[in-house]
C-alpha cells in the first residue's frame, strides 16, 4: 500500500499536465512538451514506481489482469522512450529513374539518414477516376465569350453525364477518344463541356532494394514496404511531369515494445472487468 499513494499522485500530475500541454499545443503547434526534460523525469519517476509495484507483489493467479496492466503499461512507456531517442525518419522525392540508387537521403535540417542499402524507383503508375467537367453556355458579355452554368457535371451510374435541369445527358462514349477523355466537347445546343483534374483512384511505384542480392516490391497507397526494420510508404508523385514520387521512410526500434504494451494493457482490462463482473454474479447466486 506505501507505492499505492505515490502511484496513484504521479498518475494524477501526469494525467493533468498532458492535458494542460495538449491545449496549449492546440494554440501553440511548436511547442513539444515531450522534449521536456522535467516532462520526461516525470514519466521515469511514474515508470520506476510502476516496475516497483510489479516487484514487490508477489504473483498471484487472482491479481493476473492487475499484473498484465502494469507490465503492458511498463512496455509501452519502455518503447516510447526507445521510439524517441532512437526513431528515425525522412520525407524526400526520389527520381523513376532505374539507373538512380539511394542509400543515404537529406533531411530538410541538413542531418542525413542512411538505409544501409540501396533503393531505386523502376516504374510508377497512377489510376484515375472519371473525369467531372464544367458545364458553360455562350455568354457575349464575359470575357472568353462563355459564362459557368454549372460548375460540376458528374457521370452517373448508366454511363451518362447529366447536364440537368431539362438540358439532357452526354454518353461517356462521346466525351473519349483514342488518347482518354477529351479536354472539351461542344453539345449540339452550343454548350460547352470543360473537362476538370480527374481524381487519383490509386496509384503505385515498383522500387527496387539492392542489398547484396536484389529486391523488387510494389509500393502503394497505405500499403508500404518494410525491409530490415525500414517502412516505405508512397506519399505522393509529380501531378506535372510524372518525374519523382515522394516516400516517408521511418525506423522505429519502438514500435514493436509499445504495440506489445497496448495489447497488454488492453488484455489485463479485459481480465479485470470479467472479474469484477463474475464476483457480483456470485455474490447475487443466493439472492431471490
Amino acid at each position: 500500500m506505501k507505492l499505492m499513494k505515490p502511484s496513484v499522485a504521479l498518475m494524477a500530475v501526469l494525467t493533468a499536465v498532458l492535458i494542460v500541454c495538449s491545449l496549449v499545443m492546440g494554440v501553440n503547434h511548436e511547442f513539444k512538451y515531450y522534449e521536456n526534460p522535467a516532462f520526461l523525469l516525470l514519466v521515469a519517476v511514474f515508470t520506476a514506481v510502476q516496475i516497483l509495484c510489479i516487484i514487490k507483489y508477489k504473483p498471484q493467479w487472482k491479481k493476473i489482469g492487475f499484473y498484465i496492466c502494469h507490465i503492458g503499461l511498463v512496455v509501452l512507456i519502455i518503447g516510447s522512450f526507445v521510439s524517441f531517442f532512437t526513431v528515425r525518419e525522412v520525407n524526400f522525392n526520389i527520381p523513376i529513374d532505374a539507373r538512380a540508387a539511394y542509400s543515404v537521403v537529406q533531411k530538410e535540417d541538413g542531418s542525413e539518414v542512411d538505409f544501409g542499402f540501396n533503393i531505386s524507383i523502376l516504374d510508377f503508375q497512377v489510376e484515375q477516376y472519371d473525369p467531372d467537367y464544367r458545364l458553360y453556355q455562350p455568354d457575349p458579355s464575359a470575357p472568353d465569350g462563355y459564362s459557368v452554368l454549372k460548375e460540376t457535371v458528374i457521370l452517373n451510374r448508366k454511363g451518362f453525364y447529366d447536364l440537368g435541369n431539362g438540358r439532357g445527358t452526354v454518353a461517356k462514349e462521346k466525351l473519349m477518344d483514342q488518347t482518354g477523355f477529351l479536354d472539351s466537347y461542344e453539345t449540339p445546343d452550343g454548350l460547352l463541356l470543360e473537362k476538370l483534374p480527374p481524381a487519383d483512384r490509386q496509384y503505385e511505384a515498383h522500387m527496387r532494394i539492392l542489398d547484396g542480392d536484389q529486391y523488387e516490391v510494389l509500393l502503394r497507397v497505405n500499403e508500404p514496404c518494410i525491409y530490415r526494420g525500414w517502412k516505405f510508404y508512397l506519399m505522393d508523385y509529380d501531378h506535372d511531369g510524372g518525374s519523382y514520387v515522394s516516400l516517408y521512410v521511418k525506423n522505429d526500434p519502438g514500435n514493436l515494445p509499445m504495440r506489445i504494451g497496448i495489447w497488454m494493457l488492453i488484455l489485463g482490462t479485459a481480465i479485470m472487468c470479467f472479474k469484477v463482473f463474475d464476483r457480483k454474479g456470485d455474490a447475487t447466486d443466493g439472492v431471490h
